[in-house]
């Protein structure tokens, strides 16, 4: 996301809302280091109760999540005209995990940058 979305446009009016789940040993130190993602358009949030997980995950399904129904190490893209009502809609795109989404997050986007 870092290098591919964010590094690439660094003029286009993109949001990213970073949300950190500690689900596994590692993941404390990780939440520590917002480096990983460092744009400024970028804002992000420790959820260490796993509250936004256990909702995404519930309505969305957790592929590749190991942890029941906890969504984790996903993307989900909204567009402009997006709202949030009973749940954000609509959706652009989803998956998991993030590391390896980034061809499908500049699928989902471009058409989004082109109407800057």
């Amino acid at each position: 996301m870092q290098n591919t979305v964010l590094e690439e446009n660094p003029a286009a009016d993109i949001r990213v809302y970073v949300v950190w789940e500690p689900m596994l040993p590692t993941d404390a130190f990780r939440m520590t280091r917002s480096g990983l993602v460092h744009d400024q358009r970028a804002t992000h949030y420790k959820d260490d109760l796993q509250i936004s997980g256990k909702w995404f995950g519930e309505r969305y399904g957790a592929p590749g999540g190991f942890q029941g129904s906890v969504a984790w190490d996903m993307a989900y893209v909204f567009g402009p005209e997006a709202t949030w009502e009973d749940e954000p809609s609509p959706m652009l795109a989803s998956g998991g995990a993030v590391i390896h989404m980034g061809s499908e997050l500049m699928e989902a986007i471009t058409p989004l940058l082109s109407k800057e």
